[in-house]
């Protein structure tokens, strides 16, 4: 099984830039294909752009979705199940803090602290190449914060059936909150499009 790792981007010149340049570096460490995708630069962040152009870039026979702010976690990759046309990665996502944060940035092993906070939820996903691209990738009519990812696994459950159940725990950096203000909009189109609420 070769994987293709898929993480969007776009700088914000501050601190997801300052994250991204100490995670890339641990992504190209572990062998995998990084494929980096950005989107258009036009008003909020369109991940499902950036995922679909990194997507473009990629040869992998699976697709491994990652965030620019979260550990590279090859273990968990290793262990992915190889049989499941897709699957949710985590179970969980741990946030250090700020002060924890600038530390790993100085050369503490992002695994050493204390995570400030865990919630019971992460969007990242492995996916078959050809179930990625029977669904037509990742719809491109979400802008700004939420609903890109579920409905991303939305599309995928729906046609292929329910995720394993991920037991993993994501490990994130801190970084300030992104803009939500363009929320609503996206869950209409969650309620519209996908039926969900």
């Amino acid at each position: 099984m070769t994987v293709s790792v898929l993480i969007p981007w776009r700088t914000d010149h501050g601190q997801r830039e300052r994250l991204f340049d100490y995670l890339l570096p641990l992504w190209r460490a572990t062998g995998l294909e990084i494929c980096v995708g950005s989107d258009d630069g036009l008003g909020p962040f369109n991940r499902s752009q950036a995922l679909n152009r990194a997507f473009a870039t990629s040869t992998g026979a699976t697709m491994v979705v990652y965030d620019a702010d979260c550990v590279p976690d090859p273990t968990r990759i290793a262990n992915l199940s190889g049989t499941a046309p897709w699957e949710r990665l985590y179970a969980h996502t741990e946030y250090l803090s700020r002060a924890d944060t600038d530390a790993v940035l100085d050369g503490l092993d992002p695994w050493e602290p204390t995570p400030e906070y865990t919630v019971d939820m992460c969007g990242l996903i492995a996916v078959n190449r050809d179930c990625w691209t029977e669904i037509g990738g990742a719809d491109e009519q979400f802008r700004g914060w939420g609903g890109e990812d579920v409905a991303l696994y939305y599309s995928l459950a729906r046609k292929y059936g329910p995720s394993p159940e991920p037991t993993s725990t994501l490990r994130c950096l801190w970084h300030e909150i992104a803009d939500r203000s363009g929320w609503p909009i996206n869950h209409r189109r969650l309620t519209d499009v996908y039926g969900l609420t």
